[in-house]
């Protein structure tokens, strides 16, 4: 059976993933502490720049999953579109300093692109069986938390959004954390004295 390949580039995209994620929990918590920056408040210059600049992680943990040869034709499709949904929320962050219905319908798009594209991707990766351990369902259960996360935002008290969001975070530090090849490391022999 063929594995990933875990490249400095991999790794550096993977921690780069793990970093947005943190990131993005980092401010969850906050926010749950400083109602000014939960979802549905005045946009905040600093804070909708850093959260677009945190979407960039979760489009290099989508570079990472490709440059592994984790997925098939399909999967490359399939990060394609969430790599677009990334960016797209990306903008939509910034959309938001000038025009709410404008960052809407971008929010909207966004979150189309990334469940429809983690879906096919979290697919292929199991399909082509090359990914071994529990981190091989993480692109797959992105795409189907993202609905979950959604429905939580869009439907529920804010707060219960913020933990959504929370959430949302840990599992792309996960992805992140398990395609950097940290739990591949050979392990270190202690020394006889």
């Amino acid at each position: 059976m063929p594995s990933m390949s875990v490249t400095p580039q991999v790794r550096l995209a993977a921690r780069a993933c793990m970093a947005g994620g943190a990131g993005f929990f980092i401010l969850a918590i906050v926010a749950l502490a400083v109602p000014a920056l939960a979802p549905g408040a005045p946009p905040v210059v600093w804070l909708q720049v850093l959260l677009a600049v945190l979407h960039v992680g979760q489009m290099a943990g989508m570079a990472a999953i490709g440059l592994t040869g984790a997925v098939g034709r399909a999967g490359m499709v399939g990060l394609w579109l969430a790599a677009a949904g990334a960016a797209t929320f990306a903008v939509a962050e910034l959309t938001l300093l000038v025009s709410r219905p404008g960052s809407e319908t971008a929010f909207g798009l966004g979150s189309l692109l990334t469940v429809v594209g983690l879906s096919i991707a979290g697919g292929s990766v199991l399909h082509q069986r090359t990914w071994n351990g529990p981190g091989r369902f993480l692109p797959l259960a992105l795409g189907a938390y993202n609905v979950v996360m959604l429905l939580a935002l869009a439907l529920g008290p804010v707060q219960l959004g913020i933990v959504a969001l929370a959430l949302n975070a840990v599992l792309w530090t996960l992805l992140g954390w398990s395609l950097s090849g940290i739990r591949s490391a050979a392990p270190v022999r202690a020394e006889l004295a």
